[in-house]
């Protein structure tokens, strides 16, 4: 089993809330040519991540840690958004991914297209054509949909082999995250595209230290922070850093940061791999407030979400409890993984149940439960993956045990919390939708009213 230890994820967070933040007021040396515009932007956006996501990190944190906060969740403004799509019905990533880019509502499956299938103009698009420099970064795919809103027009987001061609025509300076879908397609002909485009593909940490100023594609594999011991796997907040580094000039830049796997892992309803990605998420923020320290006077933090994933729901009476998720060891996929290699046998229950209990850093299974667990384990099941709906129950107890319940494994309707700091943050104290940021985006970037 690939384990993260314990002693890697409390290091890991402590990191992500070592010290006490809070942006400061100054004279920066660099202003913007106009008063009424934004130099520098980061657009924050965790996939997947709802109010319930922010509060389970903070109070599992919190039990060794009190008072302890994300950095998020400390940003002077905090509004509730709407995320349904142009239907009023729960949104998927790529129909969110455009309200927010675009500003305009649409249907499922659309990238950069409103309902009747007409061209939209992204935020990032507009930041490029005012001669700001744009960054796209994401723990997942870059033609992934979240990302692909920003440059793509698709009306289906499985489109890879378009998207992939938009995104090398979109001229974006910075590209940095996790290898292509590549659909039907190979990963030389995506490479050869960017090439012919005139970017050059970097690959792991190693390569995202040399980009410069040329456009490029530091990508590397995808991975669970709670998996992964690769130490030429950049994290998140590295590739925010980069970024801020190599685009940074006296027209700015626009820089779209992606907490991607926040999503997957709360599709698995994975409570203990989804906090990580979170915190690492929440670090890559920081770096953004660390940016904004530096350059007061002419930087944007947004931080968002594209939609709830799970439907997660908390007990309040039950916030000791919660530490608990921080000693699981691995994700439900790698979990799962190792389990398939022990054969699905009564005689082999117990070696199945101590590698399930080993990876989730939890014991505390009842008589009962553990029956139950035996009862899948051994039983006739119709389901095809009789190993996943066994460590799922098991996943299950042990959130019930922590006061943590998942009401489904695909997204809900539930609003979330968009966040700001620095200048122009006043224009998104206000409830509303999501399409919003966008109308404020364009304001600040442009120095005119929407």
């Amino acid at each position: 089993m690939n384990n993260v230890s314990v002693k890697f994820a409390f290091i890991m967070i402590l990191t992500v809330f070592a010290g006490a933040y809070e942006v400061k007021s100054g004279q920066d040396a660099t202003v913007s040519a106009n008063k009424n515009t934004v130099k520098y932007v980061f657009l924050f956006i965790g996939d997947g991540m709802g109010d319930n996501h922010k509060i389970l990190a903070e109070q599992a944190f919190q039990n060794g840690h009190p008072g302890a906060r994300l950095f998020m969740t400390r940003l002077p403004v905090q509004a509730r958004t709407i995320t349904l799509n142009s239907e009023k019905k729960t949104t998927d990533s790529a129909a969110a991914g455009t309200a927010i880019a675009c500003g305009v509502k649409t249907t499922n499956s659309k990238l950069g297209l409103d309902p009747a299938g007409k061209s939209l103009t992204s935020i990032a698009v507009l930041a490029k054509q005012k001669g700001m420099k744009v960054g796209m970064i994401s723990t997942s795919a870059l033609n992934d949909a979240t990302p692909a809103a920003f440059y793509a027009h698709v009306d289906a987001r499985d489109q890879f082999k378009t998207i992939v061609g938009d995104m090398a025509a979109s001229g974006f300076d910075f590209f940095g995250g996790g290898k292509l879908h590549l659909g039907k397609s190979s990963e030389a002909e995506f490479a050869q595209t960017l090439k012919t485009a005139g970017y050059t593909i970097l690959n792991g940490k190693s390569g995202l230290k040399s980009a410069t100023t040329a456009k490029c594609y530091a990508q590397t594999p995808g991975y669970w922070v709670i998996d992964t011991k690769n130490p030429d796997v950049p994290t998140l907040a590295e590739y925010t850093l980069k970024a801020s580094e190599v685009l940074d000039n006296p027209n700015g830049f626009f820089v779209m940061v992606e907490g991607g796997r926040i999503d997957h892992a709360s599709h698995d309803n994975d409570a203990g791999a989804m906090i990580q990605e979170l915190f690492a998420f929440d670090n890559a923020v920081k770096t953004g407030m660390e940016f904004q320290q530096k350059h007061p006077d002419d930087t944007l933090i947004v931080v968002t979400a594209d939609h709830e994933t799970g439907g997660l729901t908390l007990a309040d009476d039950m916030q000791a409890q919660k530490a608990v998720i921080l000693k699981q060891k691995a994700s439900f996929f790698s979990i799962l993984g190792d389990l398939k290699r022990i054969k699905n046998t009564e005689d082999n229950f117990e070696p199945a149940f101590s590698l399930v209990k080993e990876a989730l850093g939890f014991d505390g299974f009842t008589k009962s439960e553990q029956a139950d667990l035996k009862a899948v384990w051994t039983g006739d099941s119709k389901d095809k993956d009789k190993y996943k709906v066994f460590l799922s129950q098991a996943f299950k107890i042990r959130d019930l045990h922590c006061g943590v319940k998942w009401t489904t494994v695909g997204h809900s309707a539930a609003q979330i919390t968009t966040a700001a700091s620095g200048k122009g943050q006043e224009l998104f104290a206000g409830n509303g939708e999501n399409i919003a940021i966008f109308a404020n985006l364009k304001q600040l970037i442009s120095g005119c009213p929407p």
